[in-house]
């Protein structure tokens, strides 16, 4: 069946896989990824700390300093997509944006971290750096013509109405809690996340132009486009998140978008990945860092829901 077809695609087959002299070497790659991940948590912070509050926070021009440093890791990640599974590429991407973002969160935002939070952080910076220096495997790519197939295949998008189908759950849930600020900013969040996966298929597309293949044609241009709308969403979206913690959605937010990106991605990209014993090593730690620093983050997540649930009842009863 497709579903089964789809299990396989997500453990790593091989079809599809465009063997090539990479013109990057991996630990390039994993290098502009690294660096990605970092630019990409430094700009929630600043986005955060210039933008919190301020519905015309777009107008803002320190504000878009953290659009530039977005744009700039866009740019280290869209460098590196051609020439790294999207697993790794991924791993790597999300645990320096979470490292950064409660790094971030801790010192210049003096939010609380705890120890659980602390030792996830070490973990999934060690996991990370043990990645980097693995063997990697390959990266699919594919033609013009089989991109755009593969928006229309069947797999393709039943992912999609999956992941579509959550979003809409989850704001149908915020609008029954009356937009609270913990459940929107996590439907936000999702959303976000969603255009930020969905924008990773035109982005090695365009990558494997680049790089690779060269077939510049009008179907880039459309790509392009798609890449485009989906940016405007994700910023957006992702800043209506921001009003909750940034060590919170720092920490959600990363892994949320790695899991929808390499759902989406496994459905036309088939990636192979090198599973050694460093390599799935590495990824146990990254994996247990990445829980380890969750956990808490959900915990902060649920206290501030208790928090403001008391505070809503408190005024109530006074009122009365």
């Amino acid at each position: 069946s497709s579903f089964v077809q789809l299990l396989k695609t997500l453990a790593f087959s091989t079809r599809g896989v465009v063997r090539h002299m990479p013109i990057i070497p991996a630990g390039v790659a994993c290098t502009l990824g690294i660096v990605g991940g970092i630019l990409h948590g430094a700009s929630m912070a600043v986005r955060k700390y210039f933008g919190e509050g301020d519905k015309e926070y777009m107008r803002n021009p320190r504000w878009l300093i953290g659009v530039a440093l977005d744009l700039i890791g866009g740019g280290l990640f869209f460098s590196a997509s051609p020439f790294l599974a999207a697993g790794i590429l991924f791993t790597l991407a999300i645990g320096a944006q979470m490292c950064t973002g409660c790094a971030l969160g801790v010192f210049c935002f003096h939010e609380e971290a705890s120890l659980l939070g602390k030792t996830g952080v070490a973990s999934l910076f060690c996991g990370c750096m043990a990645l980097a220096f693995c063997e990697h495997g390959d990266a699919g790519t594919m033609s013009t013509t089989e991109f755009f197939e593969g928006l229309c295949s069947s797999d393709f998008l039943l992912a999609n109405v999956a992941w579509l189908a959550l979003v809409a759950g989850l704001y149908a849930w915020s609008s029954l809690r009356n937009w609270d600020q913990q459940s929107t900013a996590l439907a936000h969040s999702l959303a976000a996340a969603y255009a930020d996966g969905l924008q990773f298929l035109p982005t090695r597309y365009l990558a494997s132009v680049l790089f690779v293949s060269h077939d510049w044609t009008l179907f880039v241009v459309l790509a392009l486009a798609l890449k485009c709308s989906c940016l405007y969403f994700y910023i957006h979206l992702q800043q209506l998140a921001l009003e909750t913690r940034l060590h919170v959605i720092g920490s959600l937010y990363p892994v949320i978008t790695s899991v929808i990106s390499v759902t989406l991605a496994a459905t036309m990209y088939k990636d192979r990945v090198e599973m050694t014993a460093a390599t799935f090593t590495a990824l146990i730690a990254s994996a247990a860092g990445i829980v380890l620093n969750v956990l808490p983050a959900a915990a902060a997540e649920h206290h501030d829901e208790k928090v403001a649930c008391a505070s809503v009842d408190s005024s109530n009863s006074k009122v009365q």
